[in-house]
């Protein structure tokens, strides 16, 4: 199924500055890593009483370079998509099950960037879990992933850590200390797709860190530039769902 948003009643974008310069210098040049921190606040359903607006501070690096630069914006069908996720009752227990209610896999999602999307739905699967009679053993986890490149994934890593406050304060900080691990992994979507073809035992795991089969929900956004991320896309979506 397809939900279809008005432009964003749910996320507010903040102000964007830049709040750290550091300059390296290597043998024959300078090298000038600009590191620019943005804000968004998403509000919780309408009829929600009970939790508070989500604020996200993300750090991105505004280094020259089209990799840096993709992995370092916030593309709109993100917000509307974190919209939906934390500010909409379905998009909350969607999360929720993912996580708690078939298994405890959990939520991967590709091509993170900035890390908008899967923070925003491993809070929702915590604020539903705070309200629900639940299995207080039980685990699960919510994996952001981008590309195998250390910058990009760096920074998410940052996002991750510095969030963990504001997520807790949206949800529950001992449910999300026990039941739920969040973290920035590498999965090149690129890499699964070529496996696949040049694989046909369909118990092989690739060389990323997903087995086949690991999770229940994948999220995306803005993935696809070229015509053959799509069809990357696709297997990659096949294989950890299959």
């Amino acid at each position: 199924s397809v939900a279809m948003l008005t432009p964003i009643d749910y996320a507010n974008s903040m102000t964007t500055t830049a709040d750290g310069r550091a300059c390296q210098n290597n043998s024959d040049n300078e090298e000038i890593d600009i590191t620019t921190t943005q804000s968004f606040t998403i509000l919780p359903p309408s009829d929600n009483t009970t939790h508070e607006p989500l604020t996200l501070n993300l750090h991105a690096n505004r280094n020259d370079g089209i990799l840096s630069d993709v992995a370092s914006s916030i593309w709109d069908v993100g917000l509307l998509l974190s919209a939906y996720l934390y500010g909409t009752n379905k998009g909350r227990n969607m999360c929720y099950d993912a996580c708690f209610s078939t298994g405890g896999n959990g939520i991967l999602e590709i091509g993170s960037g900035m890390g908008i999307v899967g923070l925003s739905a491993a809070t929702s699967a915590l604020s539903i879990h705070t309200e629900v009679q639940h299995d207080e053993s039980a685990t699960s986890r919510v994996v952001l992933s981008d590309r195998n490149n250390n910058q990009i994934l760096s920074h998410l890593q940052t996002n991750v850590n510095v969030n963990l406050e504001a997520i807790s304060n949206a949800s529950n900080k001992a449910i999300l200390e026990k039941n739920i691990s969040i973290t920035a992994e590498p999965c090149d979507w690129i890499d699964v797709s070529t496996f696949l073809h040049i694989n046909t035992d369909p118990s092989c795991d690739t060389k990323n860190n997903f087995p086949r089969c690991g999770f229940n929900l994948i999220l995306g956004s803005a993935l696809v530039y070229f015509p053959e991320h799509a069809a990357a896309c696709a297997d990659t979506l096949y294989y950890y769902l299959t």
